[in-house]
């Protein structure tokens, strides 16, 4: 009974908390459960247990956001004022919240989902009734007046729920307009860049000749150079192609041979080259980018892996083949680019499917979901997650399962976490040490 009552109470004090930060509220201990409406509060009931959060999961959010044990007592008159008003219902046109812990939970939130999507319907079609009757009269109805229905606001205004999963780790990073992973088009000629049809090269000759020449290579991948011919560099690496300049022109230039005279060839306008991208990415398709272009420059273009995209596999295949693995927590947790090859033209990128994905919550640096290889233990996942914070007790970590049949929760003692090796969907709670 006693779990019971705790689970309802965190269960209203995470919805709160989440209304609040749609209001765009940062500062949670600050929160007023007397500024909330009981028809927030019912819209909050409803909201929560269509999603059917476990109560250790409610925990670790009730904590994370510091609100006073004064305002929890206050949610906590105030839930059971509405439960007696209503007689166990949170609202007169739902059918009564089933009680955490009662059996048939997952047919609950579905029915608890349906009912809530009913009643905005029913809200959404009584405002529209109301807002054409005051454009008839030539007012308009205002939060503050009394023909606008309270009950409306939580749906109507804002998403009660707006930023409650976990963010996935790495997903900022292709979001971010201050890193556009923009390539420099003005620098100096990379090595080992490969030449192409549509580059443009910059031919020096100096010393006993001087001679300057711009040549774009042909679509056959040939430039053609005064007294000389053509030369075939498509393929060819900018080094591969200025020694093979040299040695054609050493003909007409003799003072190539012996030093007296120097050929430098520099890339001047840089060609276009087509890249598709597939997989669980935000906009699959072909991209037409600069072929100075990188893997991170095209993901970022791309929008970077979805909700179910991997970012620890990530490959580009050039023809048929892959040529490089990318595994972008090298960057995010060392600022290595490993992997990071630049693009040639048709090369296609491919971001699978993420195979094990964990969350990592409660009293730890960087609260979020990880994906975790098939070779990492726990111990790797608290890594990813920048390590404990001061307040956290180390000396085990509870972790709620998924098994075949139902979810469990069990301890992982501090010797076993390089041992423990991650499942799909495991929910990883480091609790707070004791006063």
């Amino acid at each position: 009974m006693k779990l019971k009552n705790t689970f309802t109470v965190l269960l209203f004090l995470f919805a709160l908390v989440s209304s609040y930060s749609a209001f765009s509220q940062t500062n949670y201990s600050d929160v007023r459960v007397d500024d909330l409406t009981d028809a927030q509060i019912r819209q909050l009931i409803q909201r929560a247990e269509s999603i059917g959060y476990t109560d250790l999961q409610l925990e670790q959010m009730a904590a994370a956001q510091g609100m006073k044990a004064a305002e929890i007592q206050k949610l906590r008159v105030r839930v059971e004022k509405i439960r007696a008003q209503e007689g166990g219902s949170t609202s007169g046109q739902t059918q009564g919240m089933q009680k955490p812990g009662d059996l048939d939970r997952s047919r609950t939130y579905k029915k608890n989902s349906e009912d809530t999507t009913k009643n905005k319907g029913t809200i959404r079609n009584n405002q529209v009734q109301k807002n054409n009757t005051a454009k008839k009269n030539n007012t308009t109805l205002r939060e503050d007046d009394p023909e606008y229905d309270s009950e409306e606001k939580p749906l109507e205004r804002f998403d009660l729920f707006e930023g409650l999963k976990p963010k996935i780790f790495g997903a900022d990073l292709f979001k971010n307009n201050n890193l556009t992973f923009e390539p420099n088009l003005r620098m100096a000629t990379p090595k080992g860049y490969i030449v192409g049809p549509d580059d443009e090269l910059l031919v020096d000759i100096s010393g006993d000749n001087e001679a300057s020449y711009k040549l774009k290579v042909s679509p056959d991948g040939t430039i053609r150079l005064q007294y000389v011919g053509n030369v075939s560099v498509g393929g060819l690496s900018i080094e591969q192609a200025t020694s093979k300049i040299r040695n054609t022109m050493t003909s007409t230039y003799p003072g190539l041979r012996s030093g007296r005279t120097s050929v430098a060839v520099t890339l001047g306008n840089i060609r276009s080259i087509k890249v598709t991208v597939i997989g669980e990415v935000v906009k699959p398709g072909s991209y037409t980018v600069p072929s100075l272009y990188t893997v991170f420059n095209v993901l970022y273009d791309s929008g970077g892996p979805n909700e179910n995209g991997s970012f620890r596999k990530i490959q580009v295949i050039r023809n048929n083949k892959v040529v490089s693995t990318i595994d972008v927590y090298d960057f995010l947790l060392n600022g290595m680019q490993t992997g990071n090859i630049r693009l040639q033209d048709q090369d296609v990128i491919n971001v699978p499917v993420y195979q094990t994905r964990v969350e990592m919550s409660g009293e730890v640096k960087r609260p979020a979901l990880y994906e975790v290889l098939n070779t990492e233990s726990l111990e790797d996942a608290i890594r990813f997650s920048g390590g404990f914070s001061n307040q956290a007790y180390t000396a085990q970590i509870k972790v709620l399962q998924n098994t075949n049949r139902e979810r469990k929760i069990t301890d992982v003692k501090a010797d076993d976490f390089i041992k423990y090796n991650p499942l799909n969907g495991d929910k990883f709670m480091v609790e707070t040490i004791l006063d």
